[in-house]
């Protein structure tokens, strides 16, 4: 059975706080102790927190030692530890990431003559829009008219030129990651009927 000594032998130079013969099953790994962190040692049920240089603020250490678990801080070794360094340092396996922090969203908006809704949208969802958690293709839409005068030099799909135009349009909205920006706009402009 592993004990917060032999965790801390692994870490030679960090400070450690907790009982040296109490046992660990489980280590969490993390930048620094914040509230968030220790919560998740606490749901976790770890017996050590080890954390990347700082330190751990009266509170926390009170809240880790009242739940009975230990913590660490590895010193900075010349700015090349991280926590994939540390995990294999102590041996760990199954070593993965805590929940994957909440990717950047952006919202697409589009107004779409109603006979092209279900193509645009498709063509949205199959760039990158649209997935929340397990669902694809999530979008929300709204009914109702676009207006508009195309100027000179305009090749209006429907229309025409100097003249006030009104069509039935559909409001698509769906979600993206930031990351997919540019393939979901691109998709729109070569999904949408409209030359803008």
């Amino acid at each position: 059975m592993t004990r917060v000594a032999d965790v801390a032998a692994l870490l030679n130079g960090a400070d450690v706080c907790g009982v040296g013969d109490a046992a660990v099953r489980h280590v969490l790994l993390a930048v620094d102790a914040c509230a968030t962190t220790v919560a998740e040692a606490e749901r976790l049920g770890a017996g050590m927190l080890v954390t990347l240089g700082g330190t751990v603020t009266a509170h926390l250490g009170y809240r880790l030692g009242a739940a009975g678990i230990a913590s660490c801080v590895v010193p900075p070794s010349g700015g090349d530890e991280c926590s994939e360094a540390v995990a294999a340092r102590l041996g760990l396996v199954d070593a993965r990431p805590l929940l994957p922090r909440d990717e950047a969203l952006d919202t697409v908006v589009a107004f779409v003559p109603k006979p092209d809704v279900e193509y645009v949208i498709d063509a949205l969802a199959e760039a990158g829009a649209g997935a929340i958690g397990d669902y694809a293709r999530c979008v929300w839409t709204a009914e109702g008219v676009g207006s508009f005068v195309p100027l000179d030099g305009a090749r209006p799909v429907i229309g025409a030129v100097g003249e006030v135009e009104a069509v039935a349009e559909t409001r698509v909205e769906m979600v993206l990651p930031r990351a997919r920006r540019a393939e979901v706009a691109a998709a729109l402009r070569a999904a949408h009927p409209y030359e803008e």
